[in-house]
C-alpha cells in the first residue's frame, strides 16, 4: 500500500475520493494580441508593480518581501470539497462541501467579511452538494451548478440542478437545470457574461464529453460543442483573448491525461492544442499577467504527487517546463497575487503527507521559492485573493499519523516589506500601506 493509500484508507473510508472542482481567476475584458512575448509582459507588469510600491512608500528600494499565514477564525462547519467565490462587495462566499461523518454532503454556507475578519452564516443551499462549481456573475449573483448530493437512502448521486446566491438577500434560489448531471466539472465566466460548463463525471462514473453555456439573462443552460477529450478533475483557465484552456484530468480510461484543449466562444467549438510534459490530475492552472498559464503539480497515474510545473503559451499553443517546486504538491491551491507571483499552498506530498508547506512562483525568474507555511497542514481547501491582496484559505482535510479530521479553520496570507531598523509593513495589492 502506498503512503497516500495508507493515510486515506483509515481516515476517509466514508468519503469519496474526489477533488475540488472550482477554478478561480479574476474576470477581465478581452485583450488584443500584441506580438509582445508573455515573459516581457510579465516583467513589465512586475516592474511597474514594484515602482508603484516605491511611490506609495510601501516597499522601499532594497526592502525584502516575506509572506506569512495567520489564523482568521472558523468557517463552520468543518468541510472539504467545498466551493468559494469572491463577491463583488469584497466578501467571500464559502458554500457546500463534504462535512464530517454524520453530516455528509452539506447545505451550509458562510460569508467571510474582511472588514470584520470573520465568517458569518448565510442562507443554506436548496440542495446539498460538494465538488460543484461556484461562479460569480457580472450582476453579483453566484451560480452554483451540479455536484454530488446525498440521495434518499443515504447513497451519493450526481445532480443536474443549479441555484443562484443573491448576496443582497443572503439567500439561494433554484435556477435552471443543466442538460446533463455532472460533478468534478469546471465553470468559467466568459467575457460576454455567460458561463462555460465543461466536462465532469456523470452518473456512472464516466468522463463526460458534453459542455453547456449558462446564459444569466435568459436564465437557461444552452448546448454547445463537445470537448475533444472527455475529462473530469481537469482545470480551466480563461485566456486574455477570451478563449478557455482545458488541461489534464482523468479521461474516459480512468487515467490522468496530458491532453489540453481550447474552447473558442466565437466559434462555439473545442479543438486540441499542445500536450503537457506530464499527465496530471488534482493540479492547478493559473493565468499569469503576461498571458501564459502556469500549470502546477498534481498527481500522475502511479499515485505520485508531482513537483513539476509548466507554462502554456497561447500564441504558440505549446507547453514548456519551468523550474521544479521545492516540494511536490497535489490537491493544493494556487493564487495569483497582486505583484504577479503565484502562491502555492498546502496539498499533499509523498514526504510530508498533508502539508503546510507553501511557495511562491516568480514569473521573472520562472522559479519557485519557499514562503511562510500554513498554520495548519491542509489539502482540498479553497484559496481566494481579497481586494487588499491578502489570500483567504478555508477548510480542507488534515492528516498525520494518529490524527485526521476535516477543518473549519481559516487563515490569511499576507506579504510584508521588511527592512533593518523599522517594523514590517503590510504590502497591499492596491499599494496602500496598512501597519
Amino acid at each position: 500500500m502506498s503512503a497516500k493509500a495508507a493515510r486515506v484508507a483509515p481516515a476517509r473510508a466514508h468519503l469519496p475520493a474526489l477533488a475540488p472542482a472550482i477554478e478561480k481567476r479574476k474576470r477581465g475584458a478581452s485583450k488584443p494580441q500584441t506580438g509582445v512575448s508573455p515573459l516581457l509582459l510579465a516583467v513589465l507588469a512586475t516592474v511597474l508593480s514594484g515602482i508603484a510600491c516605491g511611490i506609495g512608500s510601501v516597499c522601499a528600494a532594497g526592502d525584502g518581501i516575506s509572506g506569512s499565514f495567520s489564523p482568521a477564525g472558523n468557517c463552520e462547519p468543518a468541510r472539504q470539497y467545498h466551493m468559494a467565490a469572491l463577491l463583488n462587495d469584497g466578501r467571500v462566499l464559502i458554500v457546500g462541501g463534504m462535512g464530517t461523518f454524520g453530516l455528509g454532503v452539506l447545505v451550509n454556507a458562510a460569508v467571510f467579511d474582511p472588514s470584520k475578519g470573520k465568517c458569518e452564516k448565510t442562507g443554506e443551499l436548496n440542495v446539498a452538494r460538494n465538488v460543484a462549481t461556484a461562479t460569480t456573475l457580472n450582476d453579483g449573483r453566484v451560480l452554483v451548478a451540479g455536484g454530488e448530493t446525498t440521495l434518499p437512502g443515504g447513497l451519493l448521486g450526481v445532480v443536474a440542478s443549479s441555484e443562484l446566491y443573491d448576496p443582497i438577500t443572503a439567500a439561494f434560489s433554484p435556477a435552471a437545470r443543466m442538460a446533463v448531471a455532472r460533478e468534478l466539472h469546471t465553470a468559467t465566466l466568459l467575457n460576454d457574461g455567460t458561463v462555460l460548463i465543461a466536462g465532469g463525471e456523470g452518473h456512472g462514473g464516466d468522463a463526460l464529453k458534453t459542455a453547456e453555456i449558462y446564459d444569466p439573462k435568459a436564465a437557461i443552460f444552452l448546448p454547445t460543442a463537445d470537448l475533444v477529450v472527455p475529462v473530469y478533475k481537469h482545470t480551466a483557465a480563461l485566456l486574455d483573448d477570451g478563449r478557455v484552456l482545458i488541461v489534464g484530468g482523468e479521461d474516459a480510461t480512468g487515467y490522468a491525461t496530458d491532453a489540453a484543449q481550447i474552447y473558442d466562444p466565437s466559434k462555439h467549438r473545442f479543438y486540441a492544442t499542445g500536450k503537457m510534459s506530464s499527465v496530471r490530475k488534482d493540479h492547478t492552472a493559473t493565468l499569469l499577467r503576461g498571458g501564459e498559464v502556469l500549470i502546477i503539480g498534481g498527481e500522475d497515474n502511479w499515485g505520485h504527487a508531482l513537483g513539476s510545473a509548466e507554462l502554456y503559451n497561447p500564441r504558440t499553443g505549446q507547453f514548456r517546463v519551468v523550474a521544479r517546486m521545492k516540494s511536490p504538491h497535489e490537491a493544493h491551491t494556487a493564487t495569483l497575487l497582486g505583484d504577479g507571483k503565484v502562491l502555492v499552498a498546502g496539498g499533499f506530498d509523498a514526504v510530508n503527507g498533508v502539508t503546510s508547506l507553501s511557495e511562491l512562483y516568480d514569473p521573472l525568474t520562472r522559479s519557485f521559492v519557499q514562503t511562510g507555511s500554513l498554520a495548519t497542514p491542509r489539502e482540498y481547501s479553497t484559496a481566494t485573493e481579497l481586494r487588499d491582496g491578502q489570500v483567504l484559505v478555508v477548510g480542507g482535510f488534515y492528516w498525520e499519523l494518529g490524527d485526521s479530521r476535516l477543518l473549519d479553520s481559516a487563515e490569511l496570507y499576507r506579504e510584508e516589506c521588511r527592512a533593518a531598523g523599522r517594523e514590517p509593513i503590510f504590502r497591499r495589492s492596491d499599494d496602500q500601506a496598512s501597519p
